[in-house]
């Protein structure tokens, strides 16, 4: 072993602001043996304006609570934290404690490589959440609380491509990892990456309605406010708490759509903004059979059953009373997923991954088939996920969209143990499909630079 080498924060600087930040918050015990790009620890950061400045519009503006850097060594070895790192209590969640000091020792490592002056001290990686509300205050760890959208990037150096993760809760855990934080992500990534995580709780992302918020304008967004807030007012009885605050979070996903938003960076060549989205990862199982469409307005939307079924009675009364219904066949959803792709390559967007379903079940034990009246895959979830995934491999076919083959790492790791529902994955299952993804996106050229030709390019 060689060391203690001291570990400095090192610098960070932004333009125009101060950079402050909290004590540090340890992930690991002291003298925990680590591997290089191992995160452990994180502090919150804040940008405080320099005496007279004017800002337009604040960096990191809806997600300053939930701003946060992680260390991680540059090297293997053991860490050992210095004592006045930390402080406990609210010093360590309170993102204005004091300045960022590039000189400030904050652990140490004992390692055995030898002249480690030409390297960083620390990796650093960069954490950001936009809180559903205000009020939805959680400052207990890493890119804790109930975000709407959260993202994450590399530290060290510019030129970040953007990711984003449009799905339900499978893909939580394959972005977010076990960390919550995306640092599984960040670490196995073969390059610079910005990666952006929206929920959806308050919205399910199916391609008919990312296209219905991709054609929207201003004027349509007001007007379905105006009519929830009519809807919600203007019922049998007066809204309760459930049914404001699933208003709030479906209003807000509804009429900000996540390829019209910009997004502030912070590496240690300062702040920017990053450039547009050039991968978007969707999920077959945002592919309902049956969407919302409103009766006046006519826009498309979707909500989990058993969230409207969580909501007030006065959300209930408005969806029964100005929604209807619309079935779709797998030929309705491949077309809204062409569609799909074609608004988003006129947007920029160079890749466009989905993940298809397991295709097979161990619930199912049927030994006949003449019980069922009309197509199976109306009423068998095994045919329908058979039915769907045909209709991916066609829709691949005829254009650049790429499947992420979860039905295969299902049959590789064995669904029973791994993803017994056909949902919801172990975190093995959700470290195979994070690294297929990766894999897609760097054999695609996602992370070559800008003049080289990706194989799909050629």
């Amino acid at each position: 072993m060689v060391g203690p080498i001291n570990l400095p924060l090192g610098p960070l600087v932004a333009d125009g602001f101060t950079v402050k930040r909290s004590g540090i918050r340890w992930l690991v015990p002291v003298g925990h043996r680590c591997r290089a790009g191992e995160v452990v620890g994180f502090c919150n950061i804040g940008l405080q304006p320099h005496a007279g400045s004017r800002l337009d519009r604040p960096p990191f503006g809806e997600e300053t609570q939930d701003f946060q850097v992680t260390f991680a060594p540059s090297q293997d070895g053991i860490v050992r934290q210095m004592s006045q790192a930390s402080l406990g209590g609210f010093l360590d969640q309170h993102f204005f404690y004091q300045n960022w000091d590039q000189a400030d020792v904050i652990a140490t490592l004992e390692t055995t490589v030898g002249d480690s002056d030409a390297m960083p001290a620390w990796r650093l990686g960069f954490a950001a959440g936009r809180r559903v509300a205000k009020l939805a205050e959680v400052r207990t760890g890493l890119l804790t609380g109930w975000h709407d959208r959260a993202r994450a990037w590399h530290g060290e150096e510019a030129g970040h491509p953007t990711v984003v993760s449009l799905g339900i809760c499978e893909q939580n855990g394959i972005f977010r990892g076990e960390s919550n934080g995306f640092t599984e992500m960040l670490r196995e990534s073969p390059g610079p990456l910005h990666v952006i995580q929206f929920t959806d709780e308050a919205f399910v992302p199916s391609a008919g309605v990312l296209l219905s918020q991709l054609e929207r304008s201003a004027a349509a967004n007001a007007d379905i406010a105006d009519d929830m807030t009519r809807g919600l007012l203007g019922g049998g009885g007066a809204p309760r708490p459930e049914d404001l605050i699933f208003a709030g979070a479906a209003l807000s996903r509804l009429t900000q759509c996540p390829f019209f938003e910009t997004h502030d960076l912070l590496t240690r060549q300062g702040l920017q903004t990053s450039p547009p989205i050039e991968a978007v990862v969707l999920s077959i199982h945002s592919e309902p059979v049956r969407l919302l469409r409103h009766r006046r307005l006519g826009y498309l939307t979707c909500w989990h059953g058993f969230r409207l079924s969580d909501a007030g009675p006065a959300v209930r009364e408005w969806v029964e009373g100005s929604f209807e219904i619309v079935t779709r066949t797998l030929s309705d959803v491949q077309n809204d997923l062409m569609m799909l792709r074609k608004a988003l390559a006129a947007r920029g967007v160079r890749h466009m991954l989905i993940l298809n379903a397991m295709s097979s079940t161990g619930h199912e034990d049927i030994f006949s088939y003449s019980a069922f009246q009309g197509p199976l895959g109306d009423v068998l979830g095994s045919v329908r996920a058979m039915e769907t995934n045909l209709m991916l491999h066609d829709l691949a076919a005829a254009s650049d969209i790429q499947i992420v083959d979860v039905d295969a790492i299902a049959a590789e790791l064995g669904a029973g143990a791994h993803l017994p529902d056909g949902l919801h994955q172990s975190g093995r299952f959700q470290a195979a499909v994070r690294a297929e993804i990766l894999h897609i996106l760097d054999h695609r050229g996602l992370f070559k630079p800008a003049d080289v030709d990706s194989p799909d390019d050629r």
